[in-house]
């Protein structure tokens, strides 16, 4: 009996039963496909420091050619996990993009210029509901990483927008180049893929990301509150899971179980 039980294991693993393994996509974006864990604002110094823009359908990022400085936070939650669309345990994640939608350039032309992703370190735990207006207590702002609580910085004390290398990562995760003349109308994509390898293994906490320019940059990309919403940021995770057993094997493991019970009968 012993035999036939080897001999229907070999016939199992030269049918493929032991499956390939399989690529998946998880894709997110607030308010498509049951999705409504992402969240975002900008960050303006200047007179409208104190400022919250949570509400607002536009995420600005502004270098110090064009005074007040600009930077914006984004951030998806619940990406991670056995929940319907997320990305399960056990994966090994083989790319991942965050994508912008690219709508307005204050200085248009023919120049050269990026937004760079970085790791943000810290929690800011109310990105605020406001739409260019003081923010209340407890909201993000330039000023504050919670208004009337907490400052930036890991001292929570710092008056002047996030901190490299306390607030946020001072390198990029990564970063994008792009021209208005060619891109405008379009999504920009920032390649993520070693961060959203961090926060999947746990190296660093999804705090989210901080959207930084260089110095040309004046340029306004979709939130998560945009109108239309195929415009709003996008975070694809690709990854590939452990094997599968395809459906042809499963047919032969079908028919072997009933030839083996056949076998314990007689």
């Amino acid at each position: 009996m012993k035999t036939k039980h080897i001999g229907m294991i070999a016939v199992l693993a030269a049918a493929g039963f032991v499956g390939s393994a399989h690529a998946a996509t998880a894709t997110f974006q607030h308010g498509v496909g049951g999705y409504n864990s992402s969240e975002d604002t900008q960050l303006s110094s200047g007179a409208k420091a104190g400022y919250n823009y949570g509400g607002q359908n536009a995420l600005f990022v502004q270098g110090s050619e064009a005074s007040p400085v600009h930077q914006s936070l984004v951030k998806f939650d619940d990406i991670f996990g056995a929940g319907l669309g997320q990305v399960p345990t056990g994966q090994a994640i083989t790319s991942a993009s965050v994508s912008l939608y690219y709508y307005h350039s204050l200085i248009p032309g023919g120049v050269e210029r990026s937004v760079r992703a970085h790791a943000v370190l810290i929690d800011v735990p109310n990105y605020g509901t406001k739409d260019d207006a003081p923010a209340a207590v407890g909201e993000a702002s330039y000023s504050q990483r919670e208004q009337a609580v907490n400052g930036w910085g890991t001292s929570n004390t710092g008056n002047a927008g996030p901190i490299s290398g306390e607030d946020f990562v001072a390198t990029p995760a990564g970063l994008v180049t792009f021209v208005p003349n060619d891109d405008l109308g379009s999504f920009l994509t920032i390649d993520i893929t070693s961060l959203a390898q961090d926060w999947y293994d746990g190296t660093l906490q999804n705090y989210g990301l901080l959207i930084r320019p260089d110095d040309q940059t004046a340029d306004l990309f979709r939130s998560a509150e945009a109108g239309t919403l195929g415009e709003r940021p996008i975070l694809t995770i690709n990854y590939t899971g452990a094997a599968i057993p395809e459906p042809a094997s499963l047919a032969i493991l079908g028919l072997a179980s009933g030839l083996m019970l056949c076998g314990r009968r007689r």
